[in-house]
């Protein structure tokens, strides 16, 4: 190739769907290179049950109903990838020789836990920040007289509609905001 400068580090899979079924198929060719006895052959079971549904959990979260059910999947996904890395460390320990190919494969589930554990977060902060304007607001509903503001209300927290829906905090602040004003005045 004249005039291409080529780079001689191979291309990282981003595609987090993509990662995990390799990650599975690697653990998969891994286990099948492994001699079996009486202590690999539950250690090899253990690894390619935690190892490939990593990438199967995903797939389940990547297809959910539901926030709530998302976070759920992304979660066992992390479960999954420190049991994995157990495993690993198990079969480096009853197979010596392999140790290499397990420390490769336990880098991988050690990046794929901490991928894991950054969407979880994030997940969490946004569900966290939510819930504290939702508290705020039932704060001040409590200070308040009833009249006028059950209709108000329902527009602000109940009604599911895009504009709600992408409400920011900000501006549900504001929201808020102008009627605790609007009701002061009454």
């Amino acid at each position: 190739m004249p005039n291409q400068i080529q780079n001689p580090k191979p291309k990282k899979v981003y595609d987090l769907e993509e990662r995990t079924a390799v990650f599975g198929e690697n653990i998969v060719e891994f286990c099948k290179s492994l001699s079996q006895n009486i202590i690999n052959i539950p250690l090899i079971r253990q690894v390619i049950r935690s190892g490939t549904s990593i990438g199967a959990n995903y797939c389940e979260a990547d297809g959910a109903e539901s926030g709530k059910d998302f976070k759920h999947k992304i979660a066992i996904c992390k479960k999954e990838s420190k049991e994995t890395k157990h495993w690993l460390r198990m079969i480096a320990k009853a197979i010596p020789e392999k140790a290499g190919e397990c420390r490769k494969l336990w880098k991988e589930a050690q990046e794929l836990t901490l991928i894991f554990s950054s969407i979880i977060k994030s997940n969490k902060t946004k569900n966290d920040d939510d819930e504290d304007v939702k508290m705020k607001i039932s704060d001040e509903i409590a200070k308040m007289s009833p009249q006028g503001l059950d209709k108000q209300l329902k527009k602000i927290m109940f009604k599911r509609n895009k504009e709600t829906e992408k409400m920011s905090l900000e501006e549900a602040d504001k929201r808020l905001n102008k009627l605790i004003q609007e009701n002061k005045r009454r």
